[in-house]
């Protein structure tokens, strides 16, 4: 049996082609998958730093203090506190 020695080197690197040709596709399909990540994770920093703020500034006293006033909350120089109660009613509503 005389086999070619071209014809076997021809072969492998025939099969090498169609895998280089597959991994790069397959690279570059993964690729632009990242970039698309990539800029998605950026836009959901923005918005994320953007809520941040936002819920800061809903939290500020003076947003609270408005918010109080507009519910008709009234501020008291002598609150009264409840005392710990050491057991729980329990309420029967026949």
């Amino acid at each position: 049996m005389n086999i070619d020695f071209k014809k076997i080197l021809s072969g492998f690197m025939a099969i090498l082609l169609i895998v280089n040709m597959f991994l790069y596709t397959r690279t570059m399909v993964l690729s632009d998958q990242m970039m698309k990540l990539e800029k998605d994770t950026n836009k959901l920093r923005v918005e994320n730093s953007v809520l941040q703020q936002k819920l800061a500034n809903n939290n500020s006293i003076e947003n609270l203090n408005k918010l109080a006033q507009k519910y008709g909350f009234t501020k008291i120089d002598k609150p009264e506190y409840l005392d710990q109660l050491h057991f729980a009613f329990k309420v029967n509503h026949d």
